[in-house]
């Protein structure tokens, strides 16, 4: 999902919910992901990317568990706090990773940013509060 989307889902006063897809397995950010993640050539993947792209489907779990969190009324957000910090954790390193990998590969390149925005941004509505 890109930015706009968002901003336009915002706008429209709809709320986003993650969708699980019983056929798969697949929540909604993995199931993104491995969309996206089709359609990199793996053929031409360096040991870095490989890595990035390892520790980016990390990412997207801890966001599905993240978000199942958030919809069970019996976790309070104490609970749900240290699978921040491991989001956390995991968004540095790939920001750290990020800037050893080929900056030609564009889609990869697309594809970290929008995962380290998104948890950024979940990240900061949760230090924020907007879950209270």
């Amino acid at each position: 999902m890109n930015i706009h989307e968002i901003e336009a889902l915002l706008q429209s006063g709809v709320k986003a919910s993650p969708t699980h897809n019983k056929e798969t397995g697949d929540k909604g950010f993995e199931k993104i992901f491995k969309s996206t993640l089709s359609e990199i050539n793996k053929n031409t993947l360096s040991d870095a990317n490989s890595t990035l792209l390892t520790h980016g489907d990390k990412v997207l779990s801890l966001l599905d568990n993240y978000a199942d969190n958030l919809n069970n009324p019996n976790k309070t957000l104490r609970d749900i706090e240290p699978l921040i910090g491991e989001i956390e954790k995991e968004i540095t390193f790939i920001e750290t990773e990020a800037k050893d990998t080929d900056q030609n590969d564009k889609d990869l390149q697309n594809l970290i940013n929008e995962l380290v925005l998104t948890a950024n941004v979940n990240i900061y509505k949760f230090y924020r509060g907007d879950f209270l």
